[in-house]
C-alpha cells in the first residue's frame, strides 16, 4: 500500500447457530498509530460489521498488523483476525517493449527456428503461487497460438527483473505477426509478501 493513501478495511462478525439471542456490540482492534474507526453497523440478523480508515505514514514503511475481534453483548470476545498490510510496497509493470530487429524480447522480428523470450519487469521477480495464470501467445487475424501455465511450467523461469519462457517446437509462419498476453498475476514481486503483476496486452505494441 502507498505512502499517504487513504485505506479502509472491513471487519465482519457472525453469530453461530447456537448464540442467536446474542449480538455483537463492539469490535477491539490492535491496529497502527492514526486509525480511525469510521463505521460499525448491524448488517443483517446475524452479521455486524466494522470499517476502519488507515493513511500510512513514511515512519510506517513495511509489514504492518491490522487485527480486531469481536466482543458480544455477554462481554464474550471472539478470536483475533489479522491483516498484514505491506507499506510502501510499489505496484511493478511491464515495461513497455521498443522495436528490435532479430530480438529475443516481445517485440521485432524473429527468426523461423526461435524458442527463447524475455520481458523485462521494473522489479526483482519470483514465480507466482497463483493458479490460472498463463502466457498467451496469439497470431494476429488467426487466433491463440499458444499458451504457456506460469505458475508449473519449467519453461518459464525468472532472472532478477526477467521473464524468460521458451516455446517448444514452434511453427511460425513467414511473415506472420504475433503477439504476446499476459494474464494477471504471471509473475510476483520479489518484495514482502509479493505484489502480482497486471493483465498486459501486446497486441497494442
Amino acid at each position: 500500500w502507498s505512502v499517504g493513501s487513504r485505506m479502509s478495511l472491513s471487519f465482519y462478525g457472525y453469530i453461530s447457530g447456537s448464540c442467536y439471542n446474542h449480538s455483537i456490540v463492539e469490535f477491539v482492534s490492535s491496529t497502527p498509530f492514526n486509525v480511525n474507526k469510521t463505521s460499525f453497523y448491524q448488517l443483517n440478523n446475524f452479521t455486524w460489521v466494522a470499517t476502519i480508515s488507515w493513511t500510512p505514514t513514511s515512519a510506517q514503511v513495511g509489514l504492518v498488523p491490522i487485527c480486531a475481534a469481536a466482543v458480544d453483548d455477554y462481554g464474550q470476545t471472539s478470536d483475533q483476525n489479522c491483516v498484514m498490510i505491506a507499506v510502501g510496497a510499489t505496484g511493478f509493470s511491464i515495461l513497455t517493449p521498443t522495436f528490435v530487429q532479430g530480438t529475443a524480447s516481445p517485440l521485432g522480428t524473429i527468426m523461423s527456428t526461435q524458442t527463447r523470450f524475455s520481458i523485462q519487469a521494473s522489479l526483482p521477480l519470483r514465480r507466482t503461487k497463483l493458479n490460472n495464470t498463463y502466457i498467451y501467445i496469439y497470431q494476429l487475424g488467426v487466433g491463440l497460438y499458444r499458451y504457456i501455465d506460469c505458475k508449473y511450467s519449467g519453461d518459464v523461469y525468472f532472472i532478477n527483473k526477467t521473464l524468460i519462457f521458451f516455446v517448444r517446437n514452434p511453427v511460425w509462419i513467414a511473415g506472420a505477426t504475433y503477439y504476446i498476453d499476459l494474464g494477471y498475476g504471471v509473475a510476483t514481486a520479489d518484495q514482502y509478501c509479493g505484489t502480482e503483476t497486471n493483465y498486459f496486452s501486446g497486441k497494442i505494441f
